[in-house]
């Protein structure tokens, strides 16, 4: 899993994971690049944005999680859209990768689900100081 808003962290994850499965999370489609989008379909990998998809995120795990980083926040929310668009098998143990403005900075093993209150986060590989 990888949180990309505009597809630069996207692009140089292309780079390095070939050969594995990547799931990229962008907010919506008009701040994505087009041409690593393409570029990552092309390569089998799905791009799902979280403007178009159907869940609700309780404003007190928000805080919470935003409290370990922004990156925490957004790694858990990405599992969750992977789940509810059915690319991701709930259950499966998952490295959700995100961050604060530019780039990666916290990375998280988690256990999928669909529903914020069922998923668990079984370690926190990193995350910003």
């Amino acid at each position: 899993m990888l949180a990309s808003t505009r597809g630069g962290t996207a692009e140089k994850a292309l780079d390095v994971l070939e050969g594995k499965k990547l799931i990229i999370v962008g907010i919506s489609r008009e701040r994505f690049s087009a041409d690593t989008m393409k570029r990552a379909e092309n390569r089998g990998f799905s791009v799902l944005f979280s403007n178009e998809t159907d869940y609700n995120y309780p404003e007190d795990m928000k805080t919470a999680f935003r409290r370990f980083s922004q990156g925490m926040k957004v790694a858990v929310e990405d599992v969750v859209i992977a789940c509810r668009k059915s690319v991701l098998k709930e259950g499966e143990d998952v490295i959700s990768l995100a961050g604060s403005s530019w780039g990666a900075d916290t990375a998280i093993v988690i256990n999928a689900a669909s529903e914020f209150s069922t998923v668990k986060i079984k370690e926190v590989i990193c995350m910003p100081r």
